[in-house]
């Protein structure tokens, strides 16, 4: 009987031990991945950054060429006006 109990304690032991590496091999692929999609998400954060920077360089380059347009319509427009023909 005491070798029964002794024989279950070490297959218990050992089985045990078995278990303890599975989970801390799971553990650590767990970390990995998390790891992983942080880095992925800090980059996509970057990445929209740079993006949202770019956007608002853009809306203002457009803004200045609207402006500029805009005057040069006006100019025209009022150059149109003095060209009208006159009665002879």
């Amino acid at each position: 009987m005491t070798i029964s109990i002794g024989a279950f304690a070490i297959m218990f032991w050992s089985e045990s031990k078995t278990v303890d590496a599975k989970t801390a091999d799971a553990i650590t692929r767990i970390e990995r991945r998390i790891d992983t999609v942080e880095n992925e998400a800090r980059e996509a954060r970057r990445a929209a950054a740079e993006d949202r920077q770019k956007i608002a360089e853009m809306a203002a380059e457009l803004r200045s060429t609207s402006r500029g347009v805009s005057r040069i319509e006006a100019l025209l427009d009022r150059m149109m006006m003095e060209r009208t023909p006159k009665p002879p």
